[in-house]
This record gives C-alpha cells, structure tokens and sequence, in this order.
C-alpha cells in the first residue's frame, strides 16, 4: 500500500511541476542549493550559520525531493542571506 501511495503522490508532485509558475521557481532551487554546496568556504560558513543543518539535494528517483529542496531553502533562507553578505566574501 505504502508504495502505491508514494508513487501516487510523486505523479501529483510531477503534475504540479508543470505549471509555468512552480516550474519556474523550483528551477532556482538546485541552482542555488549546488553553488551552495559545490564551493567549500561558501558551504562551511552556511553549515555555520545553520547549525549544521544542510541544504537537501535533488534526487533522481522522486519528484518530492524537488519540493523538499525548495523547503528547505526556505526554512534557511535568514541563514543563507547571512552567508552570502558575510564580510569572507567581500572584495
């Protein structure tokens, strides 16, 4: 049952992709989640700031984990501002 369940809400999850508006605000999220993550000082000082707690990244098999991406970025979003205007990184 459970996984019938699981691939029901991935095909809803996949539907509400679709529309222009949330296609086009979940396309930002593994943008900002792999510069975040792929430059070491940049992912140090945000892990900093949150406690340890990472930004998700995408997985492959499910439609959810975009939605979760785009969850959690919101969740650290006063982490993140503080990571990208944190004197490290001025020129």
């Amino acid at each position: 049952f459970s996984g019938c369940a699981a691939h029901g809400l991935d095909l809803l999850l996949k539907d509400i992709k679709k529309l222009h508006w949330v296609d086009e605000a979940l396309s930002l999220v593994p943008t900002v989640v792999n510069l975040t993550r792929g430059h070491d000082v940049l992912d140090n000082v945000f892990l900093e700031y949150s406690d340890g707690k990472n930004l998700l990244l995408y997985g492959q098999t499910r439609m959810a984990t975009w939605f979760l991406m785009a969850q959690r970025l919101l969740e650290q979003k006063a982490n993140l501002d503080r990571t990208f205007t944190n004197p490290v990184f001025e020129t």
